[in-house]
């Protein structure tokens, strides 16, 4: 580059730069699966085995999850998205997927908050909630309050925040109120006092919260300095941005700033929780696009571009297990609509499996109903070790694999049968 030094007219030129082409990652699999605990219909990352049964849970009996992503991590280090699949709809005396619930009370009896379990699923129902009152801070006022007043002159505002709960109290004279603001030391209120309390008496200013902890026999997890007030730093819905275990709703009954708090409790059960997986539909594995924000099943893949390999194990799971399969027509329309979703798709490929028992022939006639170059049938299924048994397992998982191994060592141009 010329050094523009002494006046004068210079030509220059900019070096041009060019960002290289670079294909994205392929070889990125979504098993649709039957699990014990997870988020529903969210494609869910996954990096290994381990923190599979950290999000789902340990594989459930007779399903075939757990073994197809085993053999997927065996045969590449790479990722891979869970879809756990559930019924979610249908008649109340069906089984469908619900999150256990515990209902907590305030001092006047109302429903103050909801606590349910994160995900639906009968684990829910091994989960046991505490409730515990806490003592913030007591500190005691440096200047005269009259009636009317919203303004508290303290000590030390340590521990104080809005929609903190405070009693104030001089001898027999106590008011419960909530905290608007803080600066400094000076406390304003959420309501005028109703009566003078004098800083010579003296008024004791003590701020009030609650403890909830929450648990099961693997895992507990514990929520300080709650408070039932939306205003609060701590407000308690906070607690769903951290937990893994729960979600928390505040129900906002109308009662007096003393009764608001939930009353303690030891150790009570969530219930009510239940897995919706005894009478899984082909409807439930196919889903519905409705929009943005109601879709199911494998409609909810269209949200998700980066994913290109499609393949569900617990669909033969379903079949063997579930009266509302009837007939293997029921498996057909399942795989035709994830055919159709990845014709829809610029690059994502269905991998199949053959329903079980078949031979040979068998797997010709099945292969010779689809028509597509954006799916694959494999046969036969693999016999695997499964804890210390042999077992008979879809192959789709493995193949899966081997796909992404391929396409990570040589490229999409190879095709991962060579």
């Amino acid at each position: 580059m010329a050094e523009l030094r002494a006046p004068g007219v210079y030509f220059v030129t900019d070096e041009q730069r060019v960002a290289p082409l670079s294909l994205g990652q392929t070889g990125v699999p979504v098993f649709l699966g039957i699990t014990r605990r997870g988020p529903l219909d969210v494609p869910v990352r996954i990096d290994s085995e381990a923190q599979f049964v950290e999000v789902f849970g340990e594989p459930l009996p007779d399903t075939y999850l757990g073994a197809a992503l085993r053999g997927f991590f065996d045969n590449v280090d790479g990722h891979c998205h869970v879809l756990r699949v559930a019924r979610v709809e249908g008649r109340e005396d069906e089984d469908v997927a619900r999150s256990a619930e515990l209902v907590l009370h305030d001092g006047a009896g109302n429903p103050c908050l909801s606590v349910r379990a994160r995900d639906p699923g009968t684990w829910g129902n091994g989960l046991r909630a505490t409730v515990q009152t806490s003592v913030l801070q007591r500190t005691f006022l440096t200047r005269d309050a009259d009636a009317g007043e919203r303004v508290l002159q303290v000590k030390s505002a340590h521990g104080l925040a809005a929609g903190t709960l405070v009693q104030i109290q001089a001898g027999d004279v106590t008011q419960w109120t909530v905290v608007a603001r803080v600066q400094e030391k000076t406390v304003s209120l959420a309501e005028p006092l109703r009566a003078p309390f004098p800083s010579a008496a003296p008024t004791y200013v003590t701020a009030f919260a609650f403890d909830l902890v929450v648990g099961d026999l693997e895992r507990t997890e514990r929520f300080e300095a709650l408070s039932v007030f939306g205003n609060s730093p701590r407000f308690v819905e906070r607690v769903n941005d951290i937990s893994r275990l729960i979600k928390v709703t505040a129900l906002r009954p109308e009662v007096l700033p003393e009764l608001a708090q939930p009353v303690p409790f030891e150790a009570a059960p969530l219930v009510g929780g239940s897995d919706g997986i005894d009478n899984l539909g082909p409807d439930d594995f196919i889903g519905y696009d409705r929009g943005p924000a109601s879709r199911r099943g494998l409609m909810c893949l269209v949200e998700y571009p980066d994913i290109d390999l499609l393949v569900m194990p617990d669909l033969m799971a379903a079949w063997q297990k579930s009266e509302r399969f009837r007939s293997l027509r029921d498996v057909e329309a399942v795989q035709e609509a994830a055919i159709a979703l990845c014709e829809r798709s610029a690059n994502r490929f269905a991998i199949l499996d053959m329903p079980p028992g078949g031979d040979v022939q068998e797997s010709l006639r099945w292969r010779r109903q689809f028509d597509s170059s954006r799916a694959a049938l494999y046969f036969p299924w693999l016999v695997v070790l499964d804890g210390g048994r042999r077992r008979a397992v879809p192959p789709s998982g493995h193949v899966a694999g081997i796909f992404a191994r391929s396409d990570r060592g040589h490229g999409v141009h190879k095709a991962p049968a060579n």
